[in-house]
């Protein structure tokens, strides 16, 4: 078993290596860090069974590399016993988590639950993108700057700035951009409503939410029909939907 510990206390990963040796003296610690470096490319080549990360420590790294660094992997965060806000965000969210100073049994339970979960030793709880943002939301009330999508060659990174709009399509969620493109992304509607800037996006109905930049023109049909006109031609008219016009108009107005 091979893991990666990301931990700003000297102390706790010196415990940590204690410890983990008591439990198995198989385990491998093959890398053990106590700041995150900004160089997606340092992240990109890692392949740990099990990452223990420091909470605080993700406070102070942009979300395109705390996305980058639980990409595909299993995450046990670990946190300070008295920080119940942490705590409780985890528990709701159902993610793994670790209380510091790190006690002997509850180190070897999350080390038996990754077996016993996976013999291979692939998985332990790998949370989604959705949940480890919420999470991140929760605890740091920050709105999020720029999203990771998947291309043909790779990953890009792409600026909320840089977004027209999020729309819903066969059950899937895009994201369309200023140069005309659309990614997939693994969020939905409702999660991005809490993660985006609320002055720079708006729901305006089931299927759109859009950058107060993304239009050129609104068509004023009746009191509770209008249409945008985006930058860039869709399939289909955009339509407000009537219990948003009012919102819609507060929030151009602004």
């Amino acid at each position: 078993m091979k893991v990666f510990i990301i931990e700003k206390d000297i102390n706790i990963i010196n415990e940590f290596e204690i410890q983990l040796k008591k439990i198995d003296t198989n385990i491998e610690i093959i890398g053990k860090v106590d700041t995150i470096t900004d160089d997606l490319q340092h992240w990109t080549g890692l392949q740990p069974d099990i990452i223990f990360i420091d909470i605080e420590l993700t406070k102070d790294m942009s979300i395109e590399i705390f996305e980058q660094i639980i990409v595909n992997r299993p995450i046990v965060f670990t946190a300070n016993n008295e920080d119940n806000e942490t705590i409780n965000a985890f528990e709701i969210n159902n993610v793994d988590y670790l209380l510091k100073p790190v006690v002997y049994e509850d180190l070897k339970n999350i080390i038996y639950k990754f077996k016993e979960l996976n013999p291979l030793q692939t998985s332990i709880n790998n949370p989604s993108t959705d949940v480890l943002d919420n999470v991140m939301k929760i605890l740091y009330k920050e709105f999020k700057k720029r999203f990771i999508v998947k291309t043909s060659d790779g990953i890009r990174n792409i600026s909320v700035n840089d977004i027209y709009y999020f729309y819903v399509n066969d059950n899937k969620t895009f994201i369309h951009t200023r140069d005309n493109k659309d990614f997939i992304i693994d969020y939905s509607l409702d999660l991005l409503e809490k993660l985006i800037n609320p002055e720079l996006f708006l729901r305006i109905n089931n299927n759109y939410i859009i950058n107060i930049h993304s239009f050129i023109d609104i068509i004023i049909h009746s009191d509770e029909l209008f249409e945008i006109i985006p930058h860039h031609k869709t399939g289909e008219k955009i339509i407000i939907q009537s219990d948003k016009i009012q919102a819609f108009k507060d929030w151009i107005d602004r």
